[in-house]
């Protein structure tokens, strides 16, 4: 999502009312000085300058490099449509294949002709570009409404011959990569499904995936963490380094200044600098329990250990956060979002919470849903994606209520209508067995289960129906035409 920034808030003019109140100013001073402050904040709103240079503004480019997998929906859509959308084909020869809108009243229009119907934009073009923020926005609003509807297309990827513990979807490079219990790593084509390598080079099963820029890193339970390099072409991975640990790893995570967390399987976080290799800190449970998520930010080091969530501060190296039986199980898993200060758990209790990102961490919210225990949990957006021991991947909409117009009567006995909010029904989608890792981006969701198959389910191949309805729409109503119901 696109960060907004706010107007300034003045905050003179609640103390002039505090002085006023309490006698410290005399009011009609107060008063004065009151509405010249408002003053000043509707001609600055008025004239659009800016208010600060330290607002949070962002560029098109930049919002949709924050958006993996956004290019890719366009570009897969684009490709569909080309038959639609070349130079001999316009939207107004599609309308006379297609009834309207029901309820369409009459208009007033005149039909649209070839020179004068309306064409795709900018980000339907072949290259599947986005040249402004309305085609960013309407894209997007697109593309919600397919994970809303939950019919992807589905993409199995068969190769491995165990259980797939863990999945990343790899933006840069278009690609999926997949580990399985027998230590094999296998880079499959996001877009066909195609198999492309495997690697075999942990003894043992490859627990987790971390990704950052052309970076690869895996953590087995042999004890290692292996640094890999994303190259274009074949064998599409390159090994640049083996970490040795000595213990088995359970969970991985990368800040900014490429400092490395590994969540080991006796409970201990150690950071280690990638660009030297070097050991910078080890934090240590009061409990030897399995940490089976981590999180490593400027400031912070947190860990799900056991049935507990635990924070470090990286300088002092002392405990700043805990959250004593945060589930009536063991936490599987957990994600951390510092712009929004928030921490989200699951549990074999089959629950998600989310508490607040503080020192004194509290319950803000919890989702359930799931007949069996979470496995797994990714964020995508304002969606929360998890992996069940029910053999179902569960998608939560967060903060999101859709509003219906509804026909009620009143008390005259004549229908009027009313507008009603209700929550966004999660999506659910059935697999044969237990899910063990979930990872996803603006167009795609990729689980792996226990039966050695990983999963792409793919929403932007919907895309392209949905631009045809847009189009469709808008031809319709520039026609004036109806339809029975």
């Amino acid at each position: 999502m696109l960060p907004v920034a706010d107007y300034p808030t003045y905050p003179w003019n609640s103390l002039f009312r505090y002085f006023a109140f309490f006698h410290i100013v005399p009011s009609p001073l107060c008063l004065v000085l009151t509405i010249i402050g408002e003053d000043l904040l509707f001609s600055r709103m008025v004239s659009c300058e800016p208010f600060t240079p330290t607002q949070n503004r962002i560029t098109l480019a930049e919002a949709q490099s924050q958006r993996p997998g956004f290019a890719r929906a366009l570009l897969q859509s684009s490709k569909r449509l080309q038959t639609l959308c070349s130079p001999r084909v316009d939207v107004g020869s599609l309308g006379t294949k297609i009834s309207p809108i029901p309820g369409q009243l009459e208009s007033s229009h005149q039909p649209v002709s070839s020179a004068t119907a309306p064409t795709f934009s900018s980000m339907r073009s072949e290259q599947g570009r986005i040249e402004s923020w309305r085609d960013y926005f309407e894209a997007s609003l697109i593309l919600e409404r397919e994970w809303i509807e939950g019919k992807p297309t589905i993409k199995e990827l068969r190769g491995h011959n165990e259980a797939v513990l863990c999945v990343k979807a790899l933006p840069q490079s278009e690609r999926i990569v997949s580990g399985d219990r027998l230590g094999c790593i296998i880079v499959w084509c996001a877009i066909t499904g195609a198999f492309l390598k495997e690697f075999k080079h942990h003894m043992m099963g490859v627990s987790c995936f971390i990704v950052h820029d052309n970076l690869l890193i895996s953590g087995s339970w042999d004890g290692t963490v292996i640094i890999w390099k994303q190259i274009p072409e074949k064998p599409f991975l390159k090994r640049l380094k083996i970490i040795d640990l000595g213990e088995q790893v359970m969970s991985m995570d990368l800040d900014d200044n490429m400092d490395l967390a590994i969540g080991a399987v006796s409970g201990i976080v150690k950071v280690i600098s990638i660009k030297t290799f070097s050991s910078i800190e080890t934090f240590r449970s009061p409990l030897p329990r399995l940490c089976s998520a981590v999180s490593l930010s400027q400031t912070k080091v947190e860990a799900a250990i056991g049935l507990n969530y635990y924070a470090w501060d990286r300088t002092s190296k002392a405990q700043v956060g805990f959250i004593g039986d945060a589930h009536f199980e063991n936490i599987s898993c957990m994600k951390v979002d510092v712009n929004k200060r928030l921490i989200f758990t699951g549990s074999q209790d089959s629950k998600v919470r989310i508490f607040s990102w503080e020192s004194k961490p509290m319950l803000l919210q919890q989702y359930g849903g799931h007949r069996g225990g979470v496995r797994c949990m990714t964020l995508q957006d304002n969606m929360i994606i998890t992996g069940s021991s029910d053999k179902t991947a569960m998608i939560t909409f967060r903060d999101r209520n859709e509003t219906r117009r509804l026909e009620k009567p009143g008390l005259d006995s004549l229908p009027r209508q009313e507008d009603t909010e209700r929550t966004t029904e999660p999506v659910s989608l059935s697999h044969p067995t237990y899910i063990n890792s979930v990872d996803s981006d603006a167009s795609m969701l990729v689980t792996g289960a226990d039966d050695g198959v990983a999963t792409n389910a793919i929403f932007a191949e919907a895309l392209r129906a949905s631009i045809l309805d847009l189009v469709h729409i808008i031809h319709v109503r520039l026609n004036g035409e109806t339809r029975t119901e």
